[in-house]
């Protein structure tokens, strides 16, 4: 799969980014200032589909999910405080609807859990 950043694309009204004048399918990622790569997103046919994944400067892991283009977030969204430990998971239906949420505090304590039949 390619990988380009985000200043390598350009950006539609529609929504779509373009690579070279064609929209694009691979991988981009957000640099820091530094260089060091801070977040990869996927992209198909132009739109964002697939993986999409954030880091701490450290490089521990901040934020894993997947996005689908016309439905958003679907399946277990996560997100960690940067210490390591879980803070949060999401988890949304294969239309993108939210069907539960779970946080911990920096210690792994649970702090809320709510789950959903109709999403809010």
């Amino acid at each position: 799969m390619t990988r380009v950043t985000e200043d390598d694309l350009e950006s539609q009204d529609d929504g779509r980014v373009l690579y070279q004048g064609l929209p694009y399918t691979g991988e981009v990622a957000e640099l820091a200032g530094d260089g060091t790569v801070v977040a990869v997103v996927s992209y198909e046919r132009g739109r964002e589909h697939g993986p999409w994944r954030e880091w701490y400067p450290d490089g521990r892991l901040k934020v894993a999910g997947r996005v689908e283009y016309g439905k958003g977030a679907v399946g277990t969204w996560r997100t960690w405080h940067p210490n390591g430990r879980l803070a949060e998971r999401h988890d949304f239906d294969g239309d993108g609807r939210l069907r539960g949420v779970r946080r911990w505090d920096a210690e792994g304590n649970l702090v809320e859990s709510r789950d959903y039949l109709d999403p809010p």
